[in-house]
């Protein structure tokens, strides 16, 4: 006698439950179909063959001769709709130990199955009308939740339409969410629902907004939001605003999302400059020894020049980051303050990045390739200023020497910035 081996038991138990699962997918119900009238016909299903509703209702239209599209099936008080993947799941449940699942069957009238057609074979032109087709429509056309569905799939606004018992159904309000997630507001009775705000803010994260305070509360939901959309943030719960893994994952999308932080993060140099390098308008909301750190306002400057009005006042007159929020954008000299406002290396700077060079072009009356080709005419300048203007209009920026221009462009830049003081 010899014992078989333990690799052999244990192929044996693995056998074993491939074939009990073999035999549960393999497993077959039959469908008995009821009418108003008493039992209409019997379908056999295999199930573990992923048949959806549709396929039943052809066989039904095989056993029974009625329309696929004139059916309407429940299991219970739930319409089976094409929504569903497959009925396994569905199908097993119901079945409890029986060897059969009772079904009932609706007839849709003629003018309902003609309605859906239209509304399945509907064109972009026909879509963009479709609310107000079916407002005008009886009431009771909308009771159909295929119908609600099939219009729900070409235009998410039909929800606006439903009747109010369809907006407490779970299914049309996940084909709802799945397409535009802010239709959460519209579905009170779902907003605590987890599986629904999933699907919500998987599709935008801001529906987080109409969430349950126990959702804005689960630490999966609101990091799956604010991945999606850095603005949600606003909306978790305190404690989660509390949480330097949340809050980074929010900064990183959206950097001034700073704002939302509790007060000890904003503190927190790391998560700082998560945020400024995403968005430098971040330093505003930085804890103020932070805003007079040189590495967290470089950085800040770096992404966005106008930053360094959030700066402390020591490094706003730091001639080294001045250059550097000027290099980021020429349009920072405006907060700027003296003596750097007025310093010849900082203004050509500013010049040179463009950001206001543009308003020099429209002052001199000279070509600049971000205006219209129309300048505005000229304003009144003495004879020096006319004579420059001369120069540069008798000989192309190519041919003049570049130091020239630059120290040209800089006094026009000093000259409109005395003017808007």
């Amino acid at each position: 006698f010899v014992l078989p081996s333990p690799f052999a038991l244990v192929h044996c138990a693995q056998m074993s439950c491939r074939q009990q699962h073999d035999a549960t997918a393999r497993h077959e119900v039959l469908v008995l179909v009821h009418g108003l009238g008493g039992t209409l016909c019997e379908v056999p299903v295999l199930v573990g063959q992923g048949w959806t509703s549709k396929e039943l209702k052809l066989a039904i239209e095989k056993a029974a001769s009625i329309p696929w599209q004139q059916q309407r099936l429940f299991l219970g008080f739930q319409e089976m709709t094409e929504v569903k993947e497959s009925l396994d799941e569905v199908l097993l449940s119901e079945v409890d130990g029986q060897s059969h699942v009772d079904v009932t069957l609706m007839r849709r009238s003629e003018t309902t199955v003609k309605l859906l057609q239209q509304i399945e074979e509907s064109d972009d032109y026909f879509q963009g009308y479709l609310e107000h087709f079916l407002s005008s429509l009886p009431r009771e056309l909308l009771n159909d939740k295929e119908v609600m569905l099939a219009a729900i799939r070409r235009r998410t606004c039909i929800f606006k339409l439903a009747p109010e018992e369809m907006r407490e159904d779970k299914e049309v309000v996940m084909a709802v969410v799945e397409r535009d997630g802010a239709y959460l507001e519209l579905a009170a009775s779902f907003c605590n629902d987890r599986e629904v705000v999933y699907k919500a803010i998987r599709q935008n994260g801001i529906s987080l907004r109409f969430a349950a305070d126990q959702l804005r509360a689960d630490k999966d939901l609101v990091i799956k939001a604010v991945r999606d959309n850095g603005r949600a943030f606003e909306f978790a719960a305190e404690t989660l605003r509390a949480d330097p893994e949340v809050v980074r994952h929010a900064v990183e999308g959206y950097g001034t999302g700073l704002q939302h932080a509790a007060a000890p993060l904003r503190a927190c140099k790391d998560l700082v400059l998560a945020a400024v390098r995403q968005d430098g308008r971040a330093l505003a909301y930085a804890a103020k020894e932070l805003q007079a750190d040189r590495e967290v306002v470089d950085a800040a400057l770096k992404k966005t020049g106008f930053a360094l009005k959030f700066a402390a006042e020591p490094l706003r007159t730091d001639r080294e980051l001045v250059l550097a929020a000027v290099r980021s954008n020429g349009q920072a000299l405006s907060v700027v303050q003296e003596p750097l406002r007025s310093d010849w290396e900082v203004v050509q700077q500013a010049a040179t990045v463009g950001g206001l060079t543009k308003c020099c072009a429209i002052e001199l009356g000279v070509p600049h390739p971000d205006l219209e080709p129309q300048t505005p005419a000229p304003r009144e300048a003495d004879n020096t200023e006319l004579q420059e203007i001369e120069i540069l209009r008798a000989e192309p920026e190519e041919a003049l020497p570049r130091t020239w221009i630059l120290e040209h462009k800089a006094a026009e830049v000093l000259r409109w910035l005395s003017w808007c003081s």
